[in-house]
């Protein structure tokens, strides 16, 4: 019963788990940009060229803040 109650979850939340990018070194205000790339891919995720764009924004940006460095 456990397994299946995580598997119908009602939703996701944004920002969480934080540790993980704090630990990348994100800010607040990181997390704005995040939720704008999310939802550039939720409005467009039938546009290939899109979510290319957005992927290769998300790798450039990453390449500044490295886990281990």
């Amino acid at each position: 019963m456990r397994m299946l109650f995580r598997l119908l979850t009602p939703g996701w939340r944004a920002g969480y788990p934080c540790t993980a990018m704090t630990t990348h070194g994100l800010l607040e205000i990181d997390m704005e940009r995040i939720v704008e790339l999310i939802d550039t891919v939720l409005m467009h995720h039938d546009n290939d060229a899109k979510l290319a764009t957005v992927k290769q924004k998300v790798n450039n940006w990453m390449k500044q803040h490295l886990l281990y460095s």
